[in-house]
């Protein structure tokens, strides 16, 4: 009889160790999501510094640039803590020996999230910011906390390049009309670091102090950089009032001075470009104006058209078929067509409209995307009518010269296009450059705390002696920490 081996001593007991570890060790549990407030900006509960979790709060779509965490110092606001940790007290003595007290400044570097620790989930129209609070992130007992969330420029930023630009484009010798320019891009600068929630470096974009029209009408030429940027030592006479008042601009000038010198090297080239594109465009739509349609195209239009509706032997065919269900659309088409004739039409080349539109406006120029699907509506109109004259050609021998001319319009609206999406690059090229300056971020700000308010939930996480008296007492915020 053949022997069965049994499981000797050893396996047994260490079957038995690995359920007892199953058994005091259950498999983790999902980490929680708490859930920011969209109108309170409130987390939904305390957060938790014992265990890690996910914070969930409804956001832009774009992805963050960075996330950095602020620990508030004892029941101080987040201004007063950044004041605080900015600013060193230290005492020196003057020629007499006597003590003085006086701030001096200190580096002050938050904590940052790591990129892997955030994402952005599209969750029906809206996307929700997930942060990962573990490891290295976790947070403190008894603290209050504030996220600052970095997104890239601010919508408005190009305003302020194309007066750059505009400036950049005047005569070397325009210094003062550069500098007007510049001025109104200063303007722009501020407008956009008003609506920034907070005027600190810490938090994007700080305002920039630059001399008034009026001072820079007065200006002399050696007040200003080649650029047309005043220098930081410029000085301005007033017109009226004591000529010997002298006024010092030097806040705020080199950075309007560094904001110039990115625009120089960095949009600069694709605005040139930009402009470039726009020239082809413009030439092509002349173009394709003197080699489309002209006065004898009328009578063949004419004739499609009464091919299309009267010729018999179309009932029933594939071509009857095909063509029914727009019949209206075809005939309407022909109809623009032979309008057209005659009078220059370099809106629907350009796609500022298409070509079937009786009472709508003229799209914006600067609207791309929108004159690239004018453009495309315009084509399926014109292929359409285009095959009705292929199918009709062999009826009416005349028509292959329409065919000619449709073919010549359909290339010339493709060339139309391609540059219009060049240009869509190109801007988005451009739109990239200026988002990629880090002077321009904006940035979102919530917070919540890791108060514990519950008694019971307190003395969890206490640590209790079995000697001695012990006691809770309040301390701190609201008499909150323990």
């Amino acid at each position: 009889m053949k022997h069965v081996s049994q499981p000797g001593l050893f396996q047994k007991l260490a079957g038995l160790l690995v359920f007892l570890f199953t058994l005091s060790h259950p498999s983790p549990a999902q980490p929680k999501i708490i859930t920011i407030d969209t109108l309170t900006g409130v987390p939904s509960e305390t957060l938790p510094f014992h265990r890690p979790f996910f914070l969930k709060l409804l956001t832009r779509k774009d992805n963050p640039v960075a996330i950095s965490l602020f620990d508030h110092k004892r029941n101080k606001t987040l201004d007063e803590t950044i004041i605080e940790r900015t600013q060193e007290r230290i005492v020196i003595y003057d020629a007499d020996g006597n003590p003085k007290t006086v701030s001096r400044p200190k580096n002050y570097n938050p904590r940052r999230i790591p990129e892997d620790y955030f994402f952005i989930r599209k969750e029906g129209e809206k996307a929700y910011l997930y942060i990962n609070f573990r490891d290295n992130v976790a947070l403190q007992p008894s603290t209050q906390y504030t996220i600052a969330i970095y997104y890239k420029a601010h919508p408005d930023a190009p305003k302020v390049f194309r007066y750059l630009h505009k400036a950049d484009s005047l005569p070397a010798t325009s210094l003062k009309a550069r500098a007007l320019l510049i001025r109104k891009a200063v303007d722009e600068y501020n407008k956009i670091a008003e609506k920034s929630k907070k005027g600190s470096v810490y938090f994007g974009m700080t305002r920039l102090s630059y001399p008034d029209s009026a001072k820079l009408v007065t200006a002399s030429g050696t007040d200003f950089e080649s650029s047309g940027v005043v220098k930081s030592s410029f000085k301005w006479i007033p017109v009226a009032g004591n000529p010997g008042s002298l006024t010092t601009y030097d806040s705020g000038i080199i950075d309007v001075k560094a904001l110039a010198d990115y625009h120089q090297k960095n949009v600069k080239p694709l605005f040139k470009a930009d402009s470039t594109l726009k020239k082809t465009l413009d030439s092509a739509v002349q173009v394709s104006r003197r080699t489309s349609f002209h006065s004898s195209s009328r009578p063949l239009l004419d004739t499609l058209g009464w091919l299309f509706l009267n010729y018999d032997t179309l009932s029933a065919s594939k071509l009857r078929d095909m063509f029914t269900h727009d019949n209206n659309r075809v005939l309407r088409t022909l109809e623009q067509l032979k309008s057209l004739i005659g009078q220059t039409h370099d809106d629907i080349l350009g796609g500022l409209r298409p070509l079937l539109c009786e009472f709508c406006v003229n799209t914006n120029k600067s609207n791309l995307d929108g004159r690239i699907k004018n453009i495309e509506e315009t084509v399926a109109d014109l292929n359409r009518v285009r095959l009705l004259n292929q199918l009709l050609v062999l009826q009416k021998t005349t028509l292959a010269d329409l065919d000619r001319q449709l073919t010549q319009l359909l290339t010339d609206l493709a060339f139309n296009r391609a540059v219009l999406k060049k240009m869509v690059d190109n801007q988005t090229k451009i739109n990239k450059a200026i988002a990629d300056n880090g002077s321009f971020m904006t940035t979102d700000f919530t917070g919540g705390d890791t108060y514990i308010f519950n008694f019971e939930t307190r003395t969890k996480h206490s640590l209790v002696p079995d000697f001695g008296l012990v006691s809770d007492f309040p301390l701190g915020r609201a008499a909150t920490i323990y």
